[in-house]
């Protein structure tokens, strides 16, 4: 019951702003434009740097859900997987995160689907490790499957 009437207010809210699809361009290239700088800004060096990127990507994101129309869940999605990226590198190995948020930021479809992928459960060091290895050695095929790429990461993280 919840399910159908979600689905008939996103419905609703399509039907009630027709400029979403214009409005959804600059909303999603702002966002992942501010996700891009923040990946890119180097904070300090170590854990204490990484974390206050990490509270600016979560301030970011959690706009982002709140003000995001129907049709611009590609900026929600950014936003989160990023935000998944960086908590995943503060499990893992905050001092050589500006290397690997650099391979991320090139390989972005990979980064949403890691970052969105990978919980608190998972090795983080190891799925971190793979990941890293994945983008150096094989990015042409790390972009060409990015959701396969991803699971490998997680599912073979020790």
């Amino acid at each position: 019951m919840l399910h159908a009437r979600l689905i008939a207010y996103l419905l609703v809210l399509v039907m009630l702003n027709p400029l979403c699809a214009a409005q959804n361009d600059q909303f999603t290239n702002d966002v992942t434009l501010r996700v891009n700088e923040l990946l890119g800004l180097d904070d300090g060096a170590g854990r204490k740097g990484l974390e206050a990127k990490y509270d600016e990507l979560r301030g970011l994101a959690d706009y982002v859900s709140s003000v995001a129309g129907p049709r611009q869940t590609d900026a929600m999605v950014y936003a989160e997987g990023a935000l998944g990226c960086v908590e995943l590198l503060l499990y893992a190995r905050p001092d050589d995160a500006p290397e690997i948020l650099a391979l991320l930021r090139e390989h972005p479809a990979f980064m949403v689907e890691l970052g969105l992928l990978a919980t608190r459960d998972d090795n983080a060091k190891g799925v971190v490790d793979l990941a890293a290895r994945l983008l150096r050695e094989r990015p042409d095929q790390t972009d060409a499957f990015p959701a396969l790429a991803a699971a490998l990461c997680v599912v073979h993280d020790g």
